[in-house]
């Protein structure tokens, strides 16, 4: 549904290769431990995906939004905790990107896979805010204790600390005030899209589980298996059919933000909460029916289950939005 040209299509199959041998494999150590997923994101780094969107001309692949949408589905197949410190990379780098007098060192060295990023936020005044790049060894940051998510557990998404931390207006990624504007026209699309192919890369696999848990298992005493029972079948067929639309609204807003138009603005507010509520919907007939299996671990389903709500209270949470798409609907200012 993300109709790639042979060129994305190359990339994203070589994502999923590499996920495959690096990613899948430290999952659910990842997950049971709450451990940051630095073995996978290394491999990323060691096969030039951390570049994914940077221009060519500062080491980058220079994809788009639909390579990387594809590729962190791909990703999340595998790890959901790697493929969301992946989107916080290339939302990072996307600001970089914006900006490349003042960030070329930094686009080069993610290209290079040198250099890791996230995104901070705290300001009281977002209308009038300003936007700065922080390195991890200037003085005055430190992060806020360990982080012990019910899900995606290894995001590391301990807050961080600030004190007297003095930065210079070289530091700067947007001018002075004018925060929100970089936020909204560079990160936001980049997060709303992200996330929600993160989101249909766990619900994707959700099914995909229960299919096989489905027609793997038999019930002996019927001489049967359980997708000889209708309604079990019912329930994948739901799951199919929610995560399939997921994946084509998000195609859909795709093709708006690459041929913008008056819908674009509220495709792009639909997009997060439209994904991982249904990411939801699809882990939660995911345990309904595979059942005690489920419950007791098998699949890496009570996993999925778990990552695919962490998502929904990302800011902006589901409510959130659909108090902005609301708004939006009813002629009123969005922010």
């Amino acid at each position: 549904m993300y109709r790639l040209d042979a060129a994305q299509h190359r990339v994203v199959a070589d994502a999923g290769t590499v996920a495959d041998a690096h990613v899948r494999p430290h999952a659910a150590r990842v997950d049971q431990e709450g451990a940051f997923p630095r073995e996978s994101i290394a491999a990323l780094s060691s096969h030039g995906l951390l570049g994914l969107t940077i221009p060519a001309a500062y080491g980058g692949l220079g994809h788009g939004l639909r390579t990387m949408a594809a590729t962190l589905e791909t990703v999340a197949q595998r790890c959901p905790s790697t493929a969301m410190v992946y989107l916080m990379h290339l939302c990072g780098v996307a600001c970089y990107a914006a900006v490349p007098d003042r960030t070329e060192p930094l686009l080069r060295d993610a290209a290079a896979g040198r250099h890791l990023s996230t995104l901070a936020a705290g300001a009281t005044k977002p209308l009038e805010s300003t936007l700065y790049f922080l390195l991890r060894d200037d003085a005055g940051i430190s992060v806020a204790g360990p982080w012990r998510g019910l899900g995606m557990r290894g995001n590391a998404s301990a807050p961080i600390e600030l004190e007297d931390v003095t930065l210079g207006t070289e530091r700067a990624l947007s001018d002075s005030g004018k925060g929100l504007d970089m936020m909204l026209g560079v990160v936001l699309p980049a997060f709303q899209v992200g996330t929600a192919a993160v989101a249909i890369g766990i619900a994707e696999t959700a099914v995909q589980a229960t299919i096989g848990h489905v027609t793997g298992s038999r019930l002996e005493h019927l001489n049967s298996s359980l997708a000889d029972l209708p309604t079990l079948r019912a329930q994948i067929a739901r799951m199919r059919i929610e995560t399939d639309r997921a994946r084509a609204h998000l195609g859909a807003v795709l093709d708006a933000l690459e041929t913008p138009g008056p819908a674009t603005q509220l495709l792009v507010l639909e997009a997060k909460a439209a994904a991982t509520e249904a990411a939801v919907t699809v882990t939660d007939l995911a345990m309904r029916t595979c059942g005690g299996a489920a419950f007791g671990g098998a699949h890496g389903l009570d996993r999925l289950f778990r990552d695919a709500r962490a998502p929904i209270v990302m800011a902006p949470t589901s409510d959130q939005a659909y108090d902005f798409i609301g708004r939006a609907l009813c002629g009123m200012e969005v922010f």
